[in-house]
């Protein structure tokens, strides 16, 4: 949604815009972001670059994830999911608990 990006996009302005992790982010994420247009039928319209770039051919799957979604390659999913599942009875280990915050983290909400 266009509110959630502007929201992104105003928390990184207040970040210092010298700060290494920063501009990684911007880089790599904001840099890459395109508004992609709806088909006539409701349909997401991926521009050829990022297809190509997400290995994304014929068949691709939609992961939820609460208010977020992911938009994967088939067989890259099904090759993550070959993988060991992740323990998942302690929500806060693996997850960024005891690591020190970064200017990027607090971009999240």
């Amino acid at each position: 949604p266009v509110k959630a990006w502007e929201e992104l996009e105003s928390k990184l302005a207040q970040l210092n815009a010298f700060d290494a992790e920063v501009i990684e982010f911007r880089r790599f994420y904001v840099s890459a972001a395109v508004e992609c247009e709806l088909d006539k039928q409701g349909r997401v319209l991926i521009p050829p670059g990022l297809r190509v770039h997400a290995g994304m051919d014929k068949s691709v799957l939609w992961a939820g994830h609460g208010q977020k979604a992911e938009l994967w390659a088939l067989e890259q999913w099904q090759q993550l999911s070959k993988k060991k599942s992740p323990d998942v009875s302690d929500p806060a280990r693996g997850h960024g608990a005891a690591r020190p915050v970064s200017p990027v983290s607090r971009l999240r909400p």
